[in-house]
């Protein structure tokens, strides 16, 4: 009475009791009572030995309580030890009844039931265990016998052979049965390993299986189940399986089940949507077979991979392609896809557009057949460089419309490759770039040309002139740049305004090209300023041969809006060479023309070195004025004018000086023409007329409080042009005069005749409001310019000064005499006083006198001095009236 292998490993843990009470319920322990009455049937039959009936009874119980017991204590997985003594006891209990009923040495059935039973319950290491336990056996029992211990029914020497024979059929068999036992515990082992490789399989497998049987009930479930769709297995097996699958997959899944079930291991593979308890829905491929005349599975197998992400990789993929092909047919940009050998396979409405074709008439069509022959080489070049691994080449080409008008476009080409790296086609953005190019090339143009005359302007030149600098260098010669200037083209502006003087430069603009040679460059640089380059000059006079042809086409007047006009010009040359820098040329041109423009119209200068060094000065010159402003460098100097009737001083003329931080004192030659150019005479006149009158102002106050008469000197500041071209200026003369607390009386303006030719009508208000308020107005450098007699007579000027070009050439020639006499003359028929300046010889001062002049000025008569210089007591006794002598300068002779 044993246990099997499975009952032995589910009682493992459970104490003794318990297995006992287990053996004892198996149904081989029911098998005592049978024994008994058999044995007391063969004892009554007189086939057994003669033994009492109730120690038959004691002897089969007793053999089988301590089988029973034996097997409870047997360990669940017993040692060697523990096997050796269950096999001896096991066989000595079929001993014992064997030898007792007398038949001991025949019943070798009895040893193969226990062999059998033990290499059941131990397997086919219990065959030595019971064939050592039967020989011990049977050898006892023959002792016993011998000894007449045990009874015998088979008599001497019988019984020995019998005993022999049955203990060899027992040794033999139990090698028969070691070798099957061993050969099932080998088929066994391997079906359990394939059973746990097989659960471990299913167990672990992300697939779910699920058998259903033919109630539509789940009969087996994967564990994957669970896992997928987080729904406890047990839930399942209550309800029918078609409860988790969609309604919509549910429908197809009836629909299809009749004709493609039925047939056995013909798998049915399709898509289908179970519940999942966390969200919604997820989509699983299923292969469905049936087995109902399998009766190991006996219903439906359906193996469910999920699919769920790659639904959602194809459903974005389709989206993205969607959205794709949306872009590809609605892009504002063409896109084409072309083959290697140039062959269009596709493209999009765009495209189509961009060349003017229909898109399918395009499909199959070479790009060459379309694109500008110019441009046929660049889409083989990027064909080539594509497919030799470049990932994206952009350029620009032209193609060809139906019409033969071209259109440009921007290109993006890229290569789409297969698995393995090779090229299959390409791929072609094309943005058509016609009008931005076109307003790029115009923009371009205008960049690097004037507006008005089309001509190159300085940043082209420049570049030209680089070229031109680096070309000497392999032809050995000079480059010469001609800068032009119209003289007097602002005056033009402004009295005939901008349209005539822009007519009148585009005029000049063709001539000048007409008058260069073919390869020279013509460019307009700002104003009426021309620069012409000429390349491959030998030596400077070809340079001037051209600069003279140049000037000599300005000559020749020009016709605009039907009238002639006759310009002149002045031209500075400069000649570079390889190491030279363009800029550095240019202005070095820019030195000669302003040294030509110095000497007068019409003139033509070459650059020299002392031209350099004029232009560093000057520049400097500038910065230090500036400086010298807010540092307050500036000095007034007086120099006085004398009554040629009295020999007395009766004014004093303000003479600006800079006292320089390095050059010392300055006369206003070294800087009042560069201050009038660069915009600085303005704040310079201002302050010079400010210190005038409080010095002024000054001297009067301290010869009254000296107790004396009552100064009658005055003070001369000049006035330069930009001033007087103030609107400004008569209200600034005003609030100096009240801020000085100077008598307006007092004070004299000297406006040079050049000045007044500018605006004559406004010079005339201006200096009218000026006398209206007291000061004295007087015309300086008479005689130099071109004076209109009846704006003379116009002007509220009260005396006028001789040049002193005209002084000194007194004695030398009888002109300078008839024109001072003139001069003299018109100034007492208007009723101005007249003034000599720059007398410095008793002859000039003779001369002067002899001819009526009134007053006179020059270093002659007084030097120009500071204030603090002065003797203020000689000024004092000068300046003190003299009787009959008219008293400073003579404002009285002319009514106001």
């Amino acid at each position: 009475m044993g246990l099997s292998a499975e009952q032995r490993d589910g009682r493992a843990a459970e104490p003794f009791a318990s297995r006992l009470k287990q053996v004892v319920r198996d149904p081989t322990a029911l098998a005592g009572p049978p024994t008994v009455l058999a044995f007391c049937g063969l004892r009554y039959a007189g086939m057994i030995a003669p033994l009492p009936y109730w120690s038959i009874v004691v002897l089969v119980v007793s053999a089988q309580a301590v089988s029973l017991l034996a097997t409870a204590a047997m360990p669940a997985r017993p040692r060697a030890s523990h096997a050796a003594v269950y096999v001896g006891v096991v066989m000595g209990v079929i001993a014992v009844v064997a030898f007792a009923t007398g038949w001991g040495p025949v019943l070798p059935m009895g040893f193969l039931f226990g062999a059998a039973y033990c290499l059941d319950l131990l397997g086919s290491r219990a065959a030595r265990p019971v064939t050592i336990g039967a020989i011990a056996c049977v050898g006892l029992g023959m002792g016993a016998v011998a000894l007449g211990v045990a009874p015998s029914l088979i008599p001497a020497p019988r019984v020995d052979g019998l005993a022999v024979l049955g203990l060899l059929g027992v040794i033999l068999t139990v090698g028969l049965l070691r070798r099957f036992t061993a050969d099932r515990e080998r088929v066994e082992t391997e079906l359990r390993s394939s059973e746990r490789w097989f659960r471990a399989l299913v167990h672990n497998a992300s697939d779910i299986i699920i058998v259903t049987g033919s109630d539509g009930r789940p009969t087996y479930v994967s564990p994957a189940f669970e896992r997928r769709l987080g729904i406890p297995i047990h839930e399942l097996t209550e309800r029918p399986a078609a409860d988790l699958v969609h309604p919509e997959d549910l429908a197809r899944l009836y629909e299809h089940a009749s004709a493609t079930l039925g047939a056995r291991d013909r798998p049915w593979i399709t898509e289908v949507r179970l519940r999942d308890s966390r969200s919604g829905w997820r989509w699983f491929e299923a292969t469905i077979t049936t087995h109902f005349d399998d009766p190991d599975i006996n219903g439906i197998v359906a193996n469910l991979h999920d699919i769920t992400d790659r639904r959602a990789a194809e459903e974005a993929l389709r989206e993205a392609h969607e959205r794709f092909q949306a872009a590809y047919q609605n892009a504002p940009i063409g896109f084409a896809l072309i083959e290697l050998d140039g062959t269009i396979m596709d493209v999009n409405p765009s495209f189509a557009a961009i060349v003017d074709r229909d898109s399918a008439s395009l499909i199959g069509l070479s790009v060459t057949e379309f694109t500008h022959p110019d441009d046929q080489g660049i889409s083989a070049d990027v064909m080539r460089r594509l497919a030799e691994g470049e990932t994206t080449c952009r350029f620009e080409k032209r193609y060809f419309r139906p019409d033969g008008t071209e259109v440009w476009t921007r290109v993006s080409a890229s290569c789409v490759r297969d698995e393995e790296g090779r090229p299959r086609h390409l791929v072609s953005l094309v943005e058509d770039i016609t009008e931005s190019r076109s307003l790029r090339e115009h923009l371009t143009f205008v960049a690097f040309h004037d507006q008005l005359t089309g001509l190159p302007n300085r940043a082209l030149f420049v570049d030209r002139l680089a070229t031109g600098l680096k070309r000497t260098l392999r032809n050995g010669r000079k480059v010469a740049v001609l800068l032009a200037d119209i003289d007097q083209f602002k005056l033009v502006n402004d009295t005939l305004g901008l349209e005539v003087g822009d007519e009148l430069i585009v005029a000049i603009a063709e001539r000048l090209q007409q008058a260069v040679r073919p390869a020279d460059t013509v460019a307009r640089l700002a104003g009426g300023e021309f620069v012409v380059l000429c390349d491959g000059i030998r030596d400077e006079a070809e340079a001037l041969d051209i600069a003279a042809r140049v000037s000599g086409c300005l000559d020749l007047p020009v016709q605009v809006q039907g009238s002639e006009f006759f310009v002149t010009s002045c031209i500075g040359i400069a000649l570079g060479k390889q190491a030279d820098l363009p800029e550095r040329v240019l202005r070095d041109a820019g030195s000669a023309l302003r040294r030509a423009k110095e000497q007068g119209s019409s003139r033509i200068e070459v650059f020299d070195q002392r031209d350099d060094v004029w232009t560093r000065n000057r520049l400097t010159t500038t910065n230090d004025l500036h400086l010298a402003l807010r540092r307050q460098e500036f000095e007034v100097h007086y120099q006085p004018f004398v009554d040629l009737h009295t020999d007395s001083v009766v004014a004093v003329e303000a003479l600006v000086r800079w006292r320089h931080p390095v050059r010392g004192l300055l006369p206003p030659a070294e800087f009042v023409d560069l201050a009038e150019e660069v915009g600085l005479i303005a704040p310079l006149g201002a302050w010079v007329l400010k210190e005038a009158c409080g010095q002024m102002a000054s001297w009067r106050h301290g010869s009254a409080v000296l107790g004396g008469e009552p100064w009658r000197h005055t003070v001369s500041v000049n006035v330069s042009p930009r001033q007087l071209m103030d609107a400004r200026f008569a209200a600034l003369v005003a609030d100096t005069l009240a801020e000085t607390a100077m008598d307006p009386d007092g004070l004299w303006l000297e406006i040079t005749e050049s000045t007044l030719l500018r605006d004559p009508e406004q010079a005339i208000a201006t200096l009218t409001v000026l006398r209206d308020t007291g000061v004295h107005i007087s015309i300086d450098d008479f005689g130099t310019g071109y004076s209109s007699l009846s704006y003379l007579q116009r002007l509220p000027a009260e005396s006028l000064k001789i040049d002193r070009s005209f002084i000194v050439g007194l004695g030398r020639g009888v002109e300078s005499s008839a024109i001072v006499r003139a001069i003299v003359g018109l100034a007492d028929s208007l009723g101005m006083a007249c003034i000599a300046e720059g007398i410095e010889t008793e002859e000039q001062l003779d001369r002067v006198r002899g001819l009526g002049c009134h007053l006179a000025q020059g270093y002659l008569l007084g030097m120009p001095q500071a204030a603090p210089d002065l003797d203020m007591d000689a000024v004092g006794r000068i300046v003190r009236p003299v009787a009959g002598a008219p008293h400073a300068l003579p404002a009285s002779r002319r009514s106001g």
